[in-house]
């Protein structure tokens, strides 16, 4: 198989992880909306503007992600065929400094659930406890979403040091 395909392969992938995305954050915003207007108690009422948050948030990173990766499969293409050898280079390169971010998200993620457990336990206001359950939500929709990302990703970067190799 050429590289490029392994290149249009990753960027299906972030397509796919983008719908989802943008799905789960429509999901959340609709969620949000009924424990508002159907909601009878106040920690109902309370989901409102935390769940919102998460939602309006995961639909504009799906959004972004379905607008940019349909560009740079095309923008890849090109590349490729005008100097297949920089292309890959350049994808070392880009790929070297995105793997780097996954420890750290896990990180980031795994503080926002201990927020949210913190505020979920010691902040009893129903305000406390649903940004304690937003954040707990966000926590586990980054953990999955990157876990297969990360997967993704690492595949990618073994194909471009094969290239690398052969180039």
């Amino acid at each position: 198989m050429e590289f490029i395909q392994h290149s249009i392969s990753w960027c299906k992938g972030e397509i796919f992880e983008a719908r989802i995305i943008l799905l789960s954050g429509l999901i959340l915003v609709t969620i949000a909306l009924l424990f508002y207007f159907a909601g009878t108690t106040s920690n109902a009422k309370a989901m409102l503007f935390p769940l919102l948050a998460v939602g309006i948030l995961f639909t504009a990173s799906g959004t972004t992600m379905l607008y940019t990766n349909p560009k740079r499969i095309t923008e890849f293409s090109q590349q490729y065929q005008e100097n297949a050898t920089a292309f890959i280079q350049s994808e070392k390169e880009r790929a070297d400094e995105f793997i780097s971010w996954y420890p750290m998200i896990r990180y980031v993620a795994s503080g926002l659930g201990i927020l949210g457990i913190v505020l979920f336990v010691f902040w009893a206001a129903p305000i406390g406890r649903a940004i304690g359950i937003a954040l707990i939500i966000m926590m586990l929709a980054t953990y999955v979403i990157d876990h297969f990302s990360e997967e993704r990703a690492n595949a990618y970067y073994e194909e471009i040091l094969k290239a690398v190799e052969n180039k």
